[in-house]
Formats: structure tokens, sequence, C-alpha cells
């Protein structure tokens, strides 16, 4: 399935992202119902609430991003303006979405460790653009 995303025929690549967002779900709430949480509904929609807030970061960053290549500045460097705009929204609104959503009486603390995970997935992605 995968081969044929990264092969640039998307045909499929909504169901991917469906069934990967679905078994998320199904993953947090499985999981809160084993901690004996008792409002596990964040839980349940985190993925849907992390992919809708990607959509709002990436049309800020492509919204953020003006001005044309020339010989004082590449395209490249115009295009990482706009990227740079993107990470520093995706991290504050991903830690919002943590702390709002992942929250629990049980575990106070236990939001902020959700929130490293995503931090070393935004700043790996952060390396391999400017690296």
């Amino acid at each position: 399935d995968n081969v044929g995303d990264c092969a640039a025929r998307g045909a499929d690549l909504f169901e991917s992202i469906a069934a990967e967002i679905i078994s998320a779900m199904i993953l947090g709430g499985t999981m809160a119902k084993k901690s004996n949480i008792s409002n596990p509904i964040g839980f349940i929609m985190f993925p849907l609430v992390v992919h809708s807030l990607d959509l709002v970061v990436s049309a800020a960053g492509i919204l953020s991003v003006s001005g044309s290549a020339s010989a004082s500045q590449s395209s490249y460097d115009i295009m990482k303006k706009g990227y740079s705009v993107s990470i520093f929204l995706a991290a504050v609104g991903f830690v919002i979405t943590c702390r709002t959503l992942l929250y629990t009486e049980a575990a106070p603390g236990a939001w902020m460790y959700f929130s490293m995970c995503g931090f070393v997935g935004i700043a790996c992605s952060y390396a391999f653009v400017f690296i």
C-alpha cells in the first residue's frame, strides 16, 4: 500500500491516512480504557484534532510565503521561511492539543511526555529540511 503512495500514485492515499487515523483512535480508546480513565474522549479524538491542526498549520505556512526568487534570495530560502512558520505553529498547536485532550487527573504530567514525543518528530522534520 505504501509502495504505491511513495511512487506518487495517490489513488489510495486518502484511504491510507483514514485507516491510520481510525486505528490511532481505536488505540487511544483502548489505552484510555485499560488505564481506567473516566473520560476517554480526548484520547479518542486526539488523532482527528492533530490531523485537523495539520491542515490549518499547512495553510498558514503557505499563506506566509511571499515574494519570488531573485539573485539575492533563492526560492528554497523563501520556502524555508514558510516551513519555519509551519513548524512553529505546529509545535505550539501540538502542545495546546496535548494539554487539552490528553490531560488526566490520574497522571497530570503525562501530557508533557506525549508532547515531547511529538517534538521529536517535529525536530526530525525540521532537521531533514535544514540539514
